[in-house]
């Protein structure tokens, strides 16, 4: 089974997944982030402005490389990434059903005032928060066809812990 994460920048993906890695230890942990990272490296300057989801790609090979570690390490594959765009999600999530895998989807909510708070706050992405911020509006923008396809859970008040928890519930058959 394949455990994705979606929600805002800042929801608590990261530190969600810390606290997955102690529910399902077998679990793996697989971040698609790095095959955008591989990708601006590779392509330098042919990189388009603005998110590497936007390359056909980052959705393809992040598909493959799912399905690759997941057959390799044959357990679940926890997957934190935020993407709200749509048609981005609806070309993984088919794709990745495409290639046998049951793909479960949470989405991670937190309310715009504590989500502000928290980008603000947060110490260790120094670096990303001005980008955090200016995709709120996308988040937001976004809502209404994540709630239609993934579990919405509201992280606005609650422990880390119980993030985990209530994922666990709400990806298990």
């Amino acid at each position: 089974m394949i455990i994705w994460l979606n929600g805002p920048f800042g929801a608590g993906k990261t530190t969600t997944v810390l606290e997955l890695q102690k529910a399902l230890p077998a679990a793996v942990v697989f971040d698609p982030e790095e095959i955008g990272f591989m990708l601006r490296h590779a392509l330098g300057g042919a990189l388009p402005d603005g998110d590497f989801q936007e390359l056909g790609p980052w959705r393809r090979l992040t598909i493959a490389a799912i399905k690759e570690v997941s057959d390799y390490f044959e357990s679940d594959v926890i997957v934190p990434q935020s993407v709200l765009v749509e048609r981005y999600w609806d070309e993984l999530r088919s794709g990745l059903a495409a290639a046998g895998l049951d793909c479960r989807s949470v989405t991670l909510h937190t309310a715009k005032e504590e989500l502000e708070r928290r980008i603000t706050n947060d110490e260790f992405t120094t670096g990303a928060r001005e980008w955090r911020l200016n995709h709120i509006d996308s988040y937001e923008t976004a809502t209404p066809w994540l709630r239609a396809t993934t579990v919405v859970i509201d992280t606005t008040d609650i422990t880390p812990e119980h993030v985990a928890a209530k994922v666990v519930q709400a990806v298990t058959p």
